[in-house]
């Protein structure tokens, strides 16, 4: 039995480079017959780690490096330990350990939870653990090692022999102590990443490749057990504690989560009853046979599957949403071909009407949790979140982690960013090397650009960070520790899962998305200003009016058609109702132009078979939908749909293995399958697609009888994005809709309506904020600017200054109130000699200087001057003076120390309130005198 107990994956970040399945394949190789993953403060790999162990019959134990700093016998004591669960008892406590941890200062202060443990084995960390910083004080050292032998008879001091003060560490610890100690080599990488390692280092720990030093990690590449027993010859006992521990740790796998989450007495009768209590009221629908089989088969699947709890859940938080007044969309994905969802009003899309099948959202034969995406107005979308964390506690209730991984584009500018390149340089190598697909089709003779793609493969697909999923959020029914430890994201502000998503399904959580869209918030501002209730059963997708003007290409600003390629197709194709627009806006996307240009030439394209004709029919004979694909395999092999969906599947991932055992069922029909397989490729998602022409139609609906609030909340929405709102007051103009110039009585933040006038709003005004524009407003509160004189006046003037003022005189604010020019001709001397005070402090104090130079104990600045003309500039220094010590200490513009030279001095005063660019501290010249340096 051979093994270590120390590795690093690429999700311990800057501290590991291993990818989970090459780490197992090597570990093979070397004949290793257990390994414990010990990633700092994170176990997110578990579940692919013990799912590979055991396809490659390795024993797989599971590991945790944690930072604890706590006082223990009136000593600080920090360092690094190493938790090894022994069971699944063990494994429930790490998670609960390491999501206690202290977020803001990235360690635990409490260590009584692991000290306590009779289910970890606790080892000491190794070189940078707790023995690390006191290894000298031997006496305390022992101390150490007893108080926590005799709390916990799982404690082992970790040995390491890596490095010259490691194996000093190492024969100290063992050469004055009696107790138990475990052999360990922290293992990285492989011997030849340790490039890629020092590279992705680097990256994320934003330091420079020629300045950092790795001799720390020089030898931390994964060992054969030759080199192993060598390393630990004299230290023999180690290896066999390791053993002892690897034989005493049994853990399975990570237990499921259970999908009966409610509590209600005979769900299958609650839920039926439910269901047709909503298909009785929808009478267009409930005397239908189609409809009444449909629904009678969808029941019978949901019930069979156990996804009961999960539709009641959707249902109850749509429906509370839809009585709050929160904007939702239609449908999104697949979940708009269920016809149950339809009757309970989670969606809107009739599946019956547009031929979508069930089976593409939930299938009997793959027993998977259906994925419910729900779109939310972007705004009032916390509530809803809010709700749900109220409804099943917020102790269950958990954001999804995403790992961010290096790409083909951003990886360039990272590994150009270590090796000192400047901004402009790495943007214009970005371009040249992005129009290749990959690394090996690019083509360079500059050295430069070989070296930053040399760099760039090694670390391509690792993990860079970690975010939160846009809406993703998780369900539990037991605490969340009994199933996975929790993350604390700073920038986020949020707990959330260390499993991401593909492995929270696969232990089968409740997942919902919750996702914002900025249509919706648009759609529900312009009702509000309309008086109007936005319906998608009640609106009329047969409205001439509306075909006619998304067929005229008339679509700025509506969603999906505001493209100029899409406007373009529009006019083209000249859509002539809802179906055909819902095949423009699936064909005109990147992959499917291959076949766009066909579809515009030919009107048909019919294949000879009459069935499959029929499957086509509303495409002009040709494959978009991945529904049709579907259709077309279940026709050819005689098959039932969630067979037949499970084949397309298999041929949109472009698995080869199994797509050549499906050539062997197509044998008889191999053009069909080659034309299946080619537009497996492209095809879209037909209920996805339904569903958002539904957002689009709604919001033509809108531009065509509402075209004023129409652009005006258009307008608002998107005042951040500068080049949209450049599109939409153009497309403003051209539909004979003109916006009045800003105005300082009748103008507000943004676009408003005024006495039947349409204005501009004063944030639109490039170089004036929100924060300026509430001070206009505030003011104004209190009565109508009678003049400019008035204006200036009553302005708060710390807010609002010159600059800010002569932008609203330029702009043609001031224009109701007096004429702009005599304004300007006026006030010449007011602007001249407040923008010259401006320029003069600019000249005078023009440089600035970093927080570091910057704190709280110097008191005063001092400026030292030759002369004041401006042409000897060059030699302005400053003197910082420091409390007491009075060091002389002299600063140039680049920051240079100097020596002092006796001269006329000026005393400056640091005002800490004002800043100027990139927030640096601006000095400000308060007191300017000439005083002789004694």
């Amino acid at each position: 039995m051979f093994g270590n107990l120390k590795f690093y994956t690429e999700y311990s970040l800057s501290e590991g480079f291993f990818k989970i399945e090459e780490l197992i394949k090597e570990i093979k190789k070397k004949k290793y017959s257990y390994s414990c993953i010990t990633d700092i403060f994170n176990i997110s790999c578990i579940n692919k780690y013990v799912e590979l162990s055991n396809k490659y019959n390795l024993k797989p134990i599971i590991g945790v490096e944690v930072y604890v700093s706590f006082n223990l016998l009136n000593y600080n004591i920090s360092g690094n330990l190493t938790l090894i669960s022994k069971n699944y008892k063990g494994y429930t406590e790490i998670c609960s350990i390491i999501s206690k941890k202290d977020s803001i200062k990235n360690k635990i202060s409490d260590i009584k939870e692991i000290i306590y443990s009779r289910n970890i084995f606790i080892l000491s960390g190794g070189y940078g653990g707790i023995y690390t910083k006191i290894s000298n004080n031997i006496s305390l050292c022992k101390k150490i090692y007893y108080f926590l032998k005799n709390s916990n008879k799982n404690f082992y001091i970790e040995i390491q022999r890596f490095n010259k003060k490691s194996k000093k560490e190492t024969s100290l610890l063992t050469k004055h102590i009696q107790g138990d100690f475990v052999a360990t080599h922290p293992t990285r990488f492989i011997r030849k990443d340790f490039e890629g390692f020092k590279i992705k280092n680097c990256i994320i720990k934003k330091k420079f490749i020629k300045k950092k030093k790795f001799k720390k990690y020089k030898n931390n590449f994964l060992i054969d057990k030759k080199k192993f027993l060598k390393v630990f010859s004299k230290y023999k006992f180690g290896i066999k504690n390791s053993n002892i521990i690897a034989k005493n740790c049994n853990f399975e796998e990570i237990k499921k989560n259970s999908y009966n989450l409610l509590k209600i007495n005979n769900k299958k009768k609650f839920f039926k009853k439910k269901i047709f209590k909503y298909f009785k009221k929808n009478k267009k629908i409930c005397k239908k046979k189609k409809y009444i089989k449909r629904i009678k088969k969808e029941i019978k699947i949901i019930t069979k599957m156990k996804f009961i709890d999960y539709f009641i859940m959707v249902h109850d938080f749509v429906i509370w949403s839809k009585k709050k007044n929160i904007p939702i969309g239609p449908g999104r994905g697949s979940s708009a071909s269920s016809l149950v969802s339809y009757v309970l009003k989670i969606t809107d899309v009739d599946p019956v009407k547009y031929n979508l099948f069930f089976e593409r959202f939930l299938n009997k034969k793959k027993n998977i949790m259906p994925d419910f995406d729900i779109d939310f107005c972007k705004e009032k979308r916390k509530k809803v979140i809010k709700y749900i964390k109220k409804k099943y506690g917020k102790e269950n209730v958990f954001n999804i982690v995403t790992f961010g991984r290096f790409s083909f584009k951003n990886s360039i500018r990272d590994c150009g960013r270590i090796l000192g390149y400047n901004f402009k340089y790495l943007c214009k190598i970005s371009e040249k090397i992005s129009k290749f697909q990959n690394y090996s089709k690019v083509k360079t003779n500059d050295k430069r650009i070989k070296k930053i793609v040399n760099m760039s493969i090694k670390i391509e697909g690792l993990i860079r960070n970690i975010g939160v999923h846009a809406g993703g959020i998780i369900i539990t029914k037991e605490k969340y520790y009994n199933y996975f430890p929790l993350y604390f994201l700073k920038n986020e502000k949020k707990l959330c899962t260390q499993f991401d998503k593909i492995d929270l399904e696969k232990k089968n959580f409740v997942k919902f998305d919750i996702l914002g869209l900025n249509t919706l918030t648009i759609m529900d501002d312009i009702s509000k200003k309309s008086n109007l209730k936005i319906s998608y059963r009640k609106i009329d997708f047969k409205n001439n009016n509306v075909i006619n003007m998304i067929s005229q290409g008339n679509t700025k600003g509506i969603f999906q058609l505001e493209n100029y390629n899409m406007i373009k197709n529009l006019k083209i194709l000249r859509p002539k109702n809802f179906l055909e627009i819902v095949n423009i806006i699936s064909i005109c996307r990147p992959g499917a132009n291959l076949i766009l240009e066909d579809y515009i030439k030919k009107k048909n394209n019919f294949f000879k078979n009459k069935k499959i004709k029929k499957i086509l029919k509303e495409t002009r004979g040709y494959i978009i939908f991945q529904e049709q694909i579907t259709k077309i395999i279940q026709l050819e092999l005689n098959i039932d749909l969630h067979n037949s969906e499970l084949i397309r599947k298999t041929l949109t991932k472009g698995e080869k293995k199994k797509i050549h055992k499906l050539k062997k069922k197509f044998f008889k029909k191999k053009k069909i399958f080659k034309y299946i397989l080619k537009n497996s490729g492209y095809s879209f998602n037909k209920s996805h697609a339904v569903s958002y022409t539904m957002i689009t139609f709604m919001m033509a609906f809108l531009k065509y009888y509402y075209i004023e609030n129409f652009y005006t909340s258009s307008l608002n929405h998107n005042f951040n994005n500068r080049k949209k709102l450049k599109s939409l007051y153009i497309d403003c103009n051209k539909n004979k809709f003109f916006f009045k110039e800003p105005d300082i009585n009748n103008s507000n933040n943004f676009f408003n309506l005024y006495k039947n006038d349409y204005y501009l709003g004063f944030v639109f005004i490039k170089g004036i904020g929100i924060k300026v524009s509430n001070e206009i407003i505030k003011t104004r509160s209190d009565g109508i600017f009678k003049n400019f004189d008035d204006f200036l006046k009553r302005i708060n003037k710390s807010i609002i200054n010159v600059r800010i003022v002569k932008i609203l005189v330029l702009s043609g604010c001031f224009d109701s109130i007096g004429n702009r020019k005599k304004i300007i001709f006026d006030n010449n001397s007011f602007f001249k000699k407040k923008i010259l005070t401006i320029i003069e402090e600019k000249k005078l104090l023009g440089y600035f200087f970093t927080k570091k130079i910057f704190k709280t104990k110097y008191k005063k600045i001092l400026c030292l001057f030759k002369s004041f003309n401006q042409k000897e500039f060059n030699t302005f220094l400053i003197k910082v003076e420091i409390e007491k010590l009075n060091f002389k200490y002299i600063y140039t513009e680049d920051i240079r120390i100097r020596k002092i030279k006796k001269n006329s001095l000026l005393i400056i005063h640091y005002y800490e309130k004002r800043t100027y660019r990139n927030f640096f501290p601006m000095l400000i010249a308060l007191n300017i005198y000439e005083k002789k340096y004694k």
